[in-house]
């Protein structure tokens, strides 16, 4: 049952009101929430500790304003590009000092990662994070299309793979993201369940835990599963799955094409050339124009920003989006 005043024997664990008032008010909200009591007490001294609240001598929760060491260091983290990445970005940047407009590959944000790339800036953990999850989205960038053989330039897909550092860069990034990942799941490996619990709400997992198997010896880690675990860390992280490619952005641009051109006086995007509408539903109140193209003369298209999809895949982000 919820706590208008702590027990006794909780009071005199935790002499602090302030330190009280933290542990009742995150035990009930995990009871308001559903969740067991067990559940709700993990919750509650983890919300203790993150509060600064540790256990002394006596066996008494005190706070002290000692800083944690691991959090200062992974927000001090930052990471020199390989000389590859560098010679990369800088390529495409004198392509497009060289060539101009026929340069179309790449956003605004991929030309900025160049600038950053070419001149040798150390990189944030967050950046080299977006960094690996670009490689592992647009994978078969990396060749010049054998249309552009003579003017790789041209090829918007190649001259994106270039600006975020190319190969170079691409495996780089990954490393850094796996060693980054298996130092976590090391700080992950608990010897009590309410210690995974606590950890386990603060990813959301909603106080899942499961028993993992490393190095011979079983620990417990949140999660229901690991596999739900490492998902959750590498979403965190900002890191995307291989397997299924994720096209930020595209379906969003091709809605603004076509609201664009349906409705002028929504000025949505000037960039968007003009389209067609081909039927108007008055019933239903729907407007039906082309908004992107995946192949053309079956071959697949890639646009100016470097995106391509597959014609399954876009169906399948059109049916979620709608």
């Amino acid at each position: 049952m919820p706590y208008d005043r702590l027990p006794a024997r909780l009071r005199q664990l935790i002499p602090s009101e302030h330190g009280q008032s933290i542990f009742r008010g995150a035990f009930n909200a995990q009871l308001k929430a559903g969740r067991s009591e067990s559940v709700a007490f993990a919750s509650a001294w983890g919300a203790l500790d993150r509060a600064g609240y540790k256990k002394g001598a006596d066996g008494k929760y005190e706070k002290v304003k000692k800083s944690n060491p691991s959090a200062e260091v992974e927000k001090a983290d930052t990471f020199k590009p390989p000389a590859g990445a560098r010679a990369a970005a800088r390529r495409a940047i004198r392509w497009k000092e060289k060539y101009g407009d026929k340069v179309k590959g790449g956003t605004q944000v991929g030309w900025t990662r160049a600038g950053q790339l070419a001149r040798g800036e150390s990189l944030s953990r967050e950046t080299v994070a977006r960094m690996a999850s670009f490689f592992a989205r647009h994978k078969g960038n990396e060749t010049v299309d054998s249309k552009f053989k003579g003017e790789p330039w041209m090829d918007n897909g190649h001259v994106a793979w270039l600006i975020w550092g190319g190969d170079a860069a691409a495996s780089w990034s990954r490393n850094i993201m796996d060693r980054l990942e298996k130092r976590q799941i090391d700080d992950d490996q608990f010897t009590t369940q309410s210690e995974a619990m606590v950890r386990s709400l603060d990813l959301g997992l909603e106080g899942e835990t499961h028993v993992h198997e490393r190095d011979g010896q079983a620990v417990y880690m949140p999660g229901e599963d690991h596999e739900e675990y490492i998902e959750r860390i590498r979403e965190i992280a900002g890191i995307e799955s291989d397997e299924e490619p994720v096209k930020e952005g595209l379906l969003e641009r091709a809605i603004s094409a076509i609201i664009g051109a349906i409705m002028p006086q929504v000025d949505v995007n000037k960039s968007q050339e003009e389209a067609t509408v081909l039927k108007v539903d008055n019933e239903q109140g729907l407007v039906y124009g082309w908004a992107y193209v995946s192949t053309e003369d079956g071959k697949l298209l890639v646009d100016t920003q470097g995106d391509s999809i597959e014609p399954i895949e876009m169906e399948k982000m059109a049916t979620n989006f709608m």
